[in-house]
């Protein structure tokens, strides 16, 4: 018996706790936006028939032990598993749908060892996918369905929102399997997916008769540009100067590599620039097209006088004219 008339007296208890903070996610904040923006959840299985997964042209992961001919290998791709979710909404009288999906995906890694996990690699991937009506019929509007532009709208408000202006896309079809006219995503230099339009051959085996739009993001490659600064800035003491500026430049040329140009050109004190217009045919000839800009040039401590403007006007179209052979329409 040691008696309590001998343990210490105290007035304080301490506990010494460890925790270590956990890197935030990205997961939880893409799905808000995407909620937030219309977008529907869909949970799909990791697991899916031979045909399915080699629809991307990867090398697939197959169960050993597959507990069904729809279980056959994981999945190599999210866009097979969204597709049959379309599909059923469709057959079940859906007529526009907004879905994204996060989830993991599979595939075998070639020079790897098949017995170990060396062999395998596991991604974290986003999918977002737009289909069927854009708006639902009103006497006040004219219905359409989703169209590229849409998507391309969309995935542009995710990545500024999340990475500012660290992202570029690149404009060219790079031969995708399920998809045609892609557009890749790079954020900070490194790939992170791409977003295209399914190939109607790929539609018609999953009983769709109708557009839909894809788009795939690396959830890691994501994660690692996140740029999570808040930054805010004052609202402009001095007006701003508009401009409008239309280019007459070869058909082939690509929309993107123009408006690069007129930003470099128009620097610190372009604060907006957006493509109003595209027109082809006469009098332009054959083999050109006609794209139009509208320009808000916005110093922040002065108001601009009319020879400072003109003076980035002229600066614009040298470049535009020297880098992509554009002459100003008259």
């Amino acid at each position: 018996m040691f008696g309590y008339n001998n343990i210490e007296i105290r007035t304080d208890a301490r506990v010494g706790l460890v925790c270590t903070r956990e890197q935030d996610d990205i997961e939880d904040p893409l799905r808000e936006f995407l909620v937030g923006a219309g977008f529907n959840e869909i949970l799909t299985n990791s697991l899916q028939n031979r045909a399915h997964a080699q629809l991307t042209g990867e090398s697939g992961v197959e169960v050993l032990n597959p507990v069904s001919a729809d279980m056959q290998m994981l999945r190599p791709s999210l866009i097979p598993g969204a597709l049959d979710v379309l599909q059923h909404n469709f057959n079940h009288g859906q007529s526009s749908l907004r879905v994204f999906e996060l989830g993991k995906v599979y595939r075998r890694l070639e020079g790897g060892n098949p017995e170990t996990l060396d062999g395998f690699a596991e991604e974290r991937r986003l999918l977002i996918a737009l289909s069927g009506a854009f708006l639902p019929h009103h006497y006040s509007v004219s219905s359409r369905s989703y169209d590229f532009l849409d998507m391309k709208g969309e995935v542009e408000s995710l990545l500024s929102k999340f990475f500012l202006d660290k992202y570029r896309l690149i404009y060219y079809d790079n031969g995708k399997p399920l998809s045609a006219g892609n557009i890749d995503v790079e954020i900070q230099g490194t790939y992170a997916g791409f977003l295209g339009t399914l190939k109607k051959q790929i539609a018609a085996t999953f009983d769709i008769d109708r557009e839909v739009y894809l788009c795939e993001l690396n959830v890691d490659v994501l994660q690692n540009g996140w740029d999570k600064r808040t930054k805010f800035a004052q609202l402009p003491k001095f007006p701003s100067v508009t401009r409008d500026l239309a280019f007459v430049v070869n058909a082939d040329l690509l929309q993107a590599d123009l408006e690069k140009v007129i930003r470099e050109a128009g620097g610190t004190l372009l604060k907006s620039l957006s493509l109003f217009d595209v027109y082809a045919g006469e009098p332009l000839g054959a083999g050109k097209k006609s794209l139009a800009y509208a320009l808000e040039l916005q110093p922040s401590d002065r108001t601009l006088t009319d020879q400072e403007a003109n003076a980035v006007i002229t600066r614009i179209v040298d470049l535009a004219k020297n880098r992509c052979g554009a002459a100003l329409r008259s």
